[in-house]
């Protein structure tokens, strides 16, 4: 194993966490924000 293939391995796990994180705040900002707004803008 060489210092390439670990920097590989961990641009590719931190990539991983990001993609996860931002479908993760992009599930919860359709389900907190979709629902409300159609309230607001029906009241």
């Amino acid at each position: 194993m060489n210092i390439h293939e670990i920097k590989r391995t961990r641009a590719q796990e931190s990539r991983e966490a990001i993609q996860r994180l931002y479908i993760a705040m992009r599930h919860l900002f359709i389900r907190g924000n979709y629902k409300p707004l159609g309230e607001s803008g029906r009241a």
